[in-house]
C-alpha cells in the first residue's frame, strides 16, 4: 500500500502504473515481516540488526521502484488504491462501534 500510495504522490497523478517488480518487492517485504520472528530465533539476531534490515531492504526496493521501467501490468487509480485500504481499517471500525454499543448498554 505505501508503495502505491507513494507512487501517487510522488508522480503527482491519480493513476499510477503497477510493475511486475514493484509486486514482487511487496511479496519480498511482506515474506521478511512474516517470518523474521523464525529467523531471528534461528540466527540469534538481535532486534536492532533486523530493524535495519528491514530499514535498508524498503530503501532498495523503493529506489527500485522509482528507477525501474517495465512492462505495466495494472494501472491503479487513486480510488481503487484507497479503497485496497478498506479492509485495513475495517477492524478498528468494528472495534469502535462495539465499544460505542457497550458504552451504551452500560449507560442504560
Amino acid at each position: 500500500m505505501a508503495l502505491l500510495l507513494g507512487s501517487h504522490l510522488i508522480g503527482w497523478t491519480a493513476e499510477t502504473e503497477l510493475v511486475p517488480r514493484s509486486v514482487a518487492a511487496v511479496c519480498l517485504f511482506s515474506a521478511l515481516m512474516t517470518f523474521t520472528p523464525y529467523w531471528r530465533v534461528v540466527l540469534h539476531w538481535p532486534v536492532w540488526r533486523w530493524m535495519l534490515l528491514s530499514c535498508a531492504l524498503s530503501a532498495v526496493l523503493l529506489v527500485l521502484f522509482l528507477i525501474g521501467r517495465e512492462p505495466v501490468l495494472l494501472r491503479m487509480p487513486v480510488w481503487a488504491t484507497g479503497l485496497s485500504l478498506l479492509p485495513g481499517l475495517a477492524a478498528p471500525a468494528v472495534t469502535w462501534w462495539r465499544g460505542k454499543r457497550r458504552e451504551q448498554a452500560a449507560s442504560a
